[in-house]
């Protein structure tokens, strides 16, 4: 009888509790975002850094917002319609799982999110591999990579949906689709 529980108990801990280190969880579905994202400044923040942030020219974001000058103030909100932009991701797997991530959660490879240095934890970006039409939306759940001129630091599952797990790193399409509120 007591084996039999014991049996019970890793079962049942294996499937509520830890579900992510056996069953992968499905790619998330590609919702509708909106079109514009309002890019709240802070310190240090230039137009030239945040055009190359969302792919979009200065003088776009001067037009859209009705800017003469190239100055810009703390704190103010900035309306862009953010653009596809290249960028070199690699992606990180098993050497990480069970360690907790820059957000609090704890990382397991098969989840679905992505890493980068600077963008707010909780930003969504939209990731396509322009070598098979492959998209996918993540969320900002990390902290890196720390490695060369990476820029996004995928999870395991994610790579291996858009099919760049093989190369290990490569080069991508990006496009940041909201920011977190």
């Amino acid at each position: 009888m007591k084996r039999l529980l014991a049996i019970f108990a890793i079962l049942l801990y294996t499937i509520l509790l830890a579900p992510q280190t056996i069953f992968s969880l499905p790619a998330p579905a590609n919702p509708v975002w909106p079109e514009y994202v309002v890019h709240k400044v802070k310190r240090g923040h230039t137009l030239s850094m945040i055009s190359r942030l969302y792919g979009v020219a200065v003088e776009e974001i001067k037009k859209e917002n009705g800017l003469t000058k190239t100055v810009i103030l703390v704190g103010q909100g900035l309306k862009i319609k953010p653009k596809y932009r290249p960028a070199l991701v690699s992606w990180y797997g098993e050497a990480f799982a069970g360690k907790p991530m820059a957000s609090g959660e704890i990382f397991y490879p098969k989840n679905y999110l992505v890493a980068h240095k600077t963008l707010p934890l909780g930003t969504w970006v939209e990731l396509k591999n322009p070598h098979n039409e492959q998209r996918i939306v993540l969320q900002v759940k990390d902290r890196g990579p720390y490695v060369g001129r990476r820029e996004f630091d995928l999870s395991e599952a994610a790579a291996e949906f858009l099919e760049t797990k093989e190369a290990g790193v490569t080069k991508i399409l990006v496009k940041i689709v909201a920011l977190p509120s």
